[in-house]
């Protein structure tokens, strides 16, 4: 007898060891399977993402000087330190989608509250594809040709593991007892 399910063990389960092997056994391999694991990792690229080099090889004009092939990063957009970059609200949309990504993980805990949130996860992976793509649509309508940087190829390994994770967030995640108050013990 199984003495989780308390039901006889079969020849074809024995055939493949326990039962209940499906089961990772590591968290880390229960958080990749529930899809924890990628949404953390896309706000730590979403994250990373904002001090590395967004942009190569733009032209700045500061007074009457010309400077050619600066590297300007999403943190230089997001706070203006660029003046002729300015990448206005939507540079802001980059870290907005980590610390989403973040508070997601924070406060849903059980699975059903997980998976109520996959719908929203494609759409916070659209933020940062926003952010990123903005100054080259910008900077390409000013008749300039930036290169792109590392911080696009982060941008996509985080949206494609928030979109990784909008397909399993929650999978295998029990739903908690809900806890008691403790104003409801005194009655």
């Amino acid at each position: 007898m199984c003495p989780v399910c308390e039901t006889p063990w079969s020849v074809s389960s024995v055939g493949r060891g326990a039962p209940h092997d499906d089961a990772p056994a590591s968290p880390l391999a229960r958080w990749w399977r529930s899809g924890q694991l990628a949404v953390g990792l896309a706000a730590g690229a979403f994250a990373a993402a904002m001090f590395l080099p967004l942009l190569g090889d733009v032209r700045l004009r500061e007074g009457s000087n010309v400077i050619f092939g600066v590297s300007v990063r999403p943190v230089d957009l997001a706070f203006g330190t660029v003046s002729a970059v300015r990448g206005g609200m939507t540079a802001w949309l980059l870290p907005g989608a980590a610390v989403l990504l973040l508070s997601l993980l924070r406060s849903r805990r059980t699975g059903g509250q997980m998976q109520a949130t996959r719908p929203l996860l494609p759409v916070v992976a659209l933020a940062p594809v926003v952010s990123a793509g903005m100054p080259f649509v910008l900077l390409r309508k000013h008749g300039l040709s930036p290169t792109p940087g590392a911080a696009l190829g982060l941008v996509a390994v985080g949206v494609a593991l928030t979109l990784l994770a909008a397909t399993r967030f929650g999978d295998g995640v029990g739903e908690a007892a809900p806890r008691r108050r403790a104003l409801d013990d005194e009655g």
